[in-house]
């Protein structure tokens, strides 16, 4: 187990998982390919993927507190501008107990940084909460990352840090 555990930290963007639960984010293009360079306008698709390892059923916070900020997603240039995230707003139901997610679970959230209407890819479709957006704004040339903290529990938070650059 503790070599499985040492592999899914190898491979995540995220510090603060532990061998049950873990943080995966990564940016992708729209075929779904892990990048960390991207063209000018080509559009950058933020992937996160929460997984529980274990046999049995994991209770992590609600929605309210795992996404505390609504700052999911948050990209800064490397010299420290905001460029905001990829949506306009960002609706969390506020009587959401404790989410359960059940043995070997893993949720997933895709939400891509050029919202096109016609995309097939809108971000954020999950059951308990909804990205709104209208931005259409691609990013220009430069080096830039993606920083953001998610808490699990009252005790953990994971932060998940992503650098990319345009092209």
């Amino acid at each position: 187990m503790a070599a499985i555990t040492m592999l899914m930290l190898g491979m995540t963007a995220c510090s603060g998982d532990d061998s049950s639960i873990s943080v995966y984010f990564t940016l992708q293009d729209e075929s779904g390919v892990e990048k960390s360079s991207f063209k000018e306008g080509e559009n950058i698709i933020f992937r996160l993927d929460i997984t529980n390892h274990s046999e049995e059923e994991a209770l992590l916070s609600n929605l309210i507190d795992m996404f505390f900020n609504d700052d999911i997603f948050h990209v800064y240039s490397s010299k420290g501008e905001d460029f905001g995230h990829p949506f306009d707003e960002l609706w969390l139901p506020d009587i959401l107990g404790p989410m359960r997610f059940p043995p070997k679970y893993t949720f997933t959230t895709l939400c891509p940084w050029i919202n096109n209407p016609d995309s097939e890819l809108p971000c954020g479709q999950l059951p308990y909460f909804h990205f709104f957006t209208e931005k259409y704004r691609p990013l220009p040339k430069g080096e830039y990352y993606s920083k953001f903290s998610i808490r699990l529990d009252k005790k953990k938070t994971v932060t998940c840090n992503k650098s990319f650059k345009i092209e």
